[in-house]
C-alpha cells in the first residue's frame, strides 16, 4: 500500500479585503446625517456632530477609527441671490465656533464653497465630496466628534444644509492612531 500524504494549503483570507478594511471586514459603508441652520441671516454657524464608534481597545495593539469616504452638503435654502453670493459648509476636526474656516486649515476633513453671481431662478443642489484615493481608502478619523460650519455671505437668508457623511469602520495600530489624534488637534 502506498502512503499518500496530501498538504493542504493554508486558507489565506482575501488580502485586498484586509487591506482596505484595515481588518474590520466592514466593506458596506454606514450614514450619518446631520442639518445645521446659520444662527442669523449669513452668520458663520458651527454644529458638532458625534461619531458612533467605540474606543475600547482591540485585540493586540489595535483600536478603531472612522474612515470617511465620502460627504455630500445640500443647501437646503434655495440660492435666490441678486448679487455675488459665497456659501461655505465645511467638515473639521476641531472646532471653530463662529470663526470662518479658511481652506488652507489642516484640520478640514471635507470642504465645498460656492460663490454665485446674481441669478434669477432659486436652486439648490446637492454636492457629494469624494474623499477616497485610487485604492479607495477615505479619510481616517480619529475623534470622537467631527464639526460642521456653514457661513454665507450677502444671501440675507438663514441657510439651512444638509450633510451626509459615508464611513466605515478600520482598525489601526495604537501608533498610528496617536499620529492621527495629533495631526487633528
Amino acid at each position: 500500500m502506498f502512503n499518500i500524504r496530501s498538504r493542504r494549503r493554508p486558507r489565506r483570507g482575501n488580502n485586498n479585503n484586509n487591506q482596505l478594511t484595515g481588518g474590520t471586514g466592514d466593506v458596506n459603508p454606514q450614514y450619518q446625517s446631520a442639518t445645521l441652520s446659520q444662527s442669523a441671516a449669513d452668520a458663520t454657524t458651527s454644529s458638532q456632530i458625534t461619531l458612533a464608534i467605540d474606543r475600547l481597545k482591540l485585540g493586540g495593539n489595535r483600536i478603531g477609527v472612522v474612515e470617511v469616504l465620502s460627504v455630500s452638503f445640500d443647501w437646503r435654502t434655495p440660492i435666490t441671490a441678486a448679487s455675488v453670493s459665497n456659501l461655505t459648509a465645511a467638515l473639521t476636526t476641531k472646532s471653530f465656533g463662529t470663526t470662518k474656516i479658511q481652506y488652507s486649515e489642516p484640520t478640514i476633513i471635507a470642504y465645498h464653497h460656492v460663490s454665485q453671481g446674481a441669478i434669477a431662478t432659486p436652486y439648490s443642489y446637492p454636492v457629494r465630496v469624494d474623499l477616497t484615493d485610487d485604492a479607495g481608502h477615505g479619510i481616517l478619523v480619529a475623534t470622537d466628534s467631527i464639526y460642521f460650519q456653514v457661513s454665507s455671505t450677502t444671501t440675507s437668508l438663514t441657510n439651512v444644509v444638509d450633510v451626509k457623511l459615508e464611513y466605515r469602520y478600520k482598525n489601526v495600530p495604537i501608533t498610528e492612531y496617536l499620529g492621527i489624534v495629533a495631526s487633528s488637534q
